[in-house]
């Protein structure tokens, strides 16, 4: 196609896009940001139809995504919550996180075992995502942040890089009732590229330990090493992770056992059952710096811990008491080699839980839930306690149906989103999680 025919092609594209957004009707701001989010989606999409499509099923979030900006609220981006890494010079609070990363990866498959990533997840096209196990039995998703931009006086938000990885692995371990699922949140202007070079070396260091018929003991060991592995892989490769990282959570399961490893904060628990209800029986433990156990060998190691700035937000680790360069809001991660001078490890805190099958309902990882288990990233822990997330892991598989975990993954993510929206407006963490039904 010519450049004038083309030309032509995208002007018929526009009007008729504009008509059926009713952008006409908008007020000049509201109608220059979401006009502004077009051009970001036809960049993106890289043609016509594509944008077209993309547009148009995005309306309901363009629409909601600027009331805030209509209406002329737009919190001042100093308030938005520093979650990961913050980089300063004293005074305390001066830095701003950075992120950038990739989306989900596609599934690969190698000698026995079928390795999956969480799918990018569409809140308006909400159709399970193809994957090698009934969505009954295995869910996964991740959802990209959102951050501010400015559009001339106004702001509005935009679609930030993944800096997730959620992945499952089954079999694992040559065994059809072994299992491993993660989740692994990056944070540093390189966050995805360690998150994705750390979610393979993994997944590579278990594959190679864990034969099948390891038993838990071993699991543990190669859980532990596999963590101090990928670390000292990362340090050694071309990836720049002196001030980039990611958290790890992963689960290993060995028919009735799960074997949790882990290091940041996010969490991975089991949802089980109470009574009527659902409650959430961890298996990891988050790493704060605040900890009493994590300060002392950070401040041991020459690190300095700075106080939670206001409730709610995290302690974080600096190079010194002065609170220069970098201030990492946990202490454990894979990467953060600054960090790793003043006390930050990437040793994994390893646990070990029997399957109960009359009460635990599912496994969770988020960024894990156990009869069911849950694993997730903190962008869902941010504002989802544990046992609201088992209670609504739980009552969701209740239900049943075809797709009952893919359901609990959408449920959890949508209820994170929503909580992000209402407290922190134009930003949202990115957020992954991975249900497992235990039963199965």
């Amino acid at each position: 196609m010519g450049a004038a025919a083309s030309a032509r092609a995208d002007e018929t594209v526009v009007t008729a896009l504009r008509t059926r957004l009713g952008l006409e009707a908008l007020s000049g701001e509201r109608r220059a940001l979401v006009e502004a989010r077009l051009d970001d989606l036809y960049e993106s999409r890289g043609g016509d139809r594509a944008w077209a499509e993309a547009a148009e099923g995005e309306r309901p979030a363009l629409v909601e995504a600027f009331e805030a900006a209509a209406r002329g609220v737009v919190a001042d981006p100093e308030t938005f919550r520093r979650r990961r890494l913050s980089y300063a010079t004293a005074p305390a609070g001066a830095g701003a996180d950075a992120g950038a990363g990739a989306g989900a990866g596609a599934g690969a498959e190698a000698a026995a075992s079928v390795e999956f990533r969480s799918p990018a997840y569409d809140p308006l096209r909400p159709a399970a995502p193809a994957q090698p196990w009934p969505a009954a039995a295995v869910g996964a998703l991740t959802y990209h942040g959102i951050e501010p931009r400015a559009v001339g006086a106004a702001v509005g938000s935009v679609a930030k890089i993944n800096q997730d990885r959620g992945v499952v692995v089954q079999p694992f371990g040559g065994s059809p009732r072994r299992a491993l699922y993660g989740v692994f949140d990056g944070h540093g202007e390189h966050g995805e590229q360690v998150a994705e070079f750390c979610t393979r070396a993994v997944v590579a260091a278990l594959e190679r330990a864990v034969a099948a018929d390891a038993g838990a003991a071993a699991c543990e060991a190669a859980l532990a090493a596999a963590f101090r592995e990928a670390d000292a892989a990362l340090a050694a490769s071309a990836v720049e992770s002196t001030y980039s990282g990611t958290t790890a959570v992963v689960v290993v399961r060995l028919g009735g056992t799960l074997v949790c490893g882990n290091a940041g904060d996010s969490r991975a628990v089991v949802v089980r059952r109470a009574g009527a209800g659902f409650e959430a029986a961890p298996l990891s433990r988050d790493h704060n710096p605040d900890l009493p156990d994590e300060r002392r060998r950070v401040e041991a190691a020459g690190g300095f811990v700075s106080d939670p700035p206001a409730p709610g937000l995290s302690a974080r680790v600096w190079l010194d008491a002065k609170r220069t360069r970098v201030g990492l809001a946990m202490s454990r991660s894979l990467g953060d080699g600054a960090a790793k001078r003043v006390g930050v490890v990437s040793d994994a805190e390893v646990r070990r839980h029997a399957v109960d099958v009359a009460r635990d309902a599912a496994l969770v990882a988020a960024s894990c839930v156990e009869i069911n288990q849950c694993a997730a990233s903190d962008g869902v822990w941010e504002f989802v306690g544990s046992d609201e997330a088992a209670a609504l892991v739980g009552a969701q598989l209740d239900q049943g149906g075809p797709e009952a975990c893919a359901d609990a993954c959408r449920a959890l993510v949508d209820l994170a989103a929503q909580r992000w929206r209402d407290a922190e407006g134009l930003y949202r963490d990115d957020i992954t999680c991975v249900v497992a039904r235990l039963g199965e």
